[in-house]
Order: C-alpha cells, then structure tokens, then sequence
C-alpha cells in the first residue's frame, strides 16, 4: 500500500505544478501526501511496538520517537493546507514547503519542539 502511494506522487504533483490555482490539485497532492505519511507511520509504529528484532536494540530513542514525530508533523501540516486552500489557494501552495523545515531539524531538536522536553520531565 506504501509502494503504490509512493507511485502516485509523480501525478499528483505533476498536477499541484500544472494547475497549481486550482483547488482539486491541492486536495490531490495534499490527500497523497497524508496517505503516505500514514502508512509510513504506521509501518514505522508496528515495526518499534511489536516486534523488537525489526529495528536495532541500541537504535537511540530521541531517534524512535523523532521519527514517528516527524511524520505525524506532516500530516498535520498537509491537512493545515488542504484546510487553507479553501480561504487562499497561493498560501496553501507554500504551506507545503513547511514541512521541509522538520526534515532537515536534527532529531534532537525535533524530539524537544515536539513536547520531548515534557515527557522527559515527568
């Protein structure tokens, strides 16, 4: 299911960059890009919950959880834009680009913006 997500993203950006002031390509981009998110997070969730021989016993943990963060950071931000898209359709378009900002973070930064520095203090 991942796979097949995956190979929808040429189409549905090809379609965001060819009709980018059109609201139906927005949705399509954005609706993909929450459908691959979610299942890598939940590729990601099954692999760290049920089976510890899928991922290494000295994996760091701020890495763990960074990782799951980071993917539900996306889906929160591509819902954000397909919600924007209604009220202004160029704003939208950039939202996008937000998400580039939580993948380049170092997973340390990323575990402490995430509510990390909470959970540590408990």
């Amino acid at each position: 299911m991942f796979l097949m997500a995956t190979c929808l993203l040429p189409f549905s950006a090809s379609l965001l960059g060819e009709y980018n002031q059109q609201q139906i390509s927005i949705f399509v981009f954005g609706a993909n890009s929450i459908m691959i998110a979610s299942l890598l997070s939940i590729q990601w969730w099954y692999a760290l919950s049920h089976y510890s021989t899928l991922v290494h016993e000295n994996l760091d943990p701020v890495t763990k959880t960074s990782s799951l963060r980071r993917l539900l950071l996306g889906i929160i931000v591509y819902l954000i834009a397909i919600g924007i898209s209604f009220v202004d359709i160029q704003l939208s378009v950039y939202f996008f680009a937000l998400i580039l900002i939580s993948a380049f973070m170092p997973n340390k930064i990323m575990h402490r913006m995430t509510f990390g520095a909470l959970a540590e203090k408990k």
